[in-house]
């Protein structure tokens, strides 16, 4: 039994290729010709078109993951770096504090005193009026410790310079170079001197005597 041949545009449409098809279709069939090849062009410019989009959207995909990949590094150098900032930030603070708690350690140091009761005199007026006063002078410590800088603030009764002579003899140790220092000294009708006190920053003495100088 003899098979058909098959037809020119059935041959064209089993070709992989428009070339082919163009060689097995007949020039007489130029209808289905046409149509024929505007249906393979079509289809093979949709693979075309296809295979283009695929590639931008491969591209598409590829950079969008370098750049999370890039914003994961960012991310992750930032943490680090703000890591490394906060420990560099409490090793400071802890080295301050040292320094601080060393410098106040410094500061702090024990203060010694050699310091007379000054029995200062009174002229007989003041001790015989029915009066209560007291007298307040501003001096200086040294780095040995001696009272230097004798000022008068509050004396009209005793005068500066029999204040100057006790207070000269005087010896506080342990404050900072030149620290300014008060003394005041109170009177009292009927007992005499009662009180005593030294003052300054971080610094404060009282003596309490009493019937001295009446």
């Amino acid at each position: 039994m003899l098979r058909r041949k098959p037809p020119l545009l059935q041959q064209g449409m089993n070709c992989m290729d428009t070339e082919c098809f163009i060689d097995k279709v007949s020039h007489t069939d130029t209808i289905k010709f046409q149509m024929l090849f505007l249906m393979r062009l079509k289809k093979e410019l949709k693979q075309i078109i296809e295979a283009e989009n695929k590639k931008q959207i491969l591209r598409k995909i590829s950079n969008l993951s370098n750049k999370e990949k890039e914003m994961f590094h960012n991310k992750r150098n930032l943490f680090s770096s703000m890591i490394l900032c906060i420990f560099s930030l409490a090793v400071c603070l802890f080295a301050y504090s040292q320094s601080k708690k060393d410098s106040v350690m410094q500061d702090k140091k024990e203060i010694q005193t050699t310091v007379s009761y000054c029995n200062l005199e009174v002229p007989a007026f003041w001790k015989q009026a029915n009066s209560h006063f007291y007298l307040m002078y501003a001096f200086k410590v040294n780095e040995k410790g001696e009272a230097i800088e004798v000022k008068k603030i509050r004396d009209d009764i005793v005068g500066e310079e029999k204040v100057k002579q006790c207070i000269t003899d005087w010896k506080i140790s342990g404050l900072p170079d030149k620290a300014d220092l008060t003394v005041s000294f109170k009177w009292q009708h009927g007992k005499g001197w009662i009180e005593q006190t030294i003052s300054g920053k971080g610094f404060k003495q009282t003596t309490s005597i009493e019937n001295v100088g009446y």
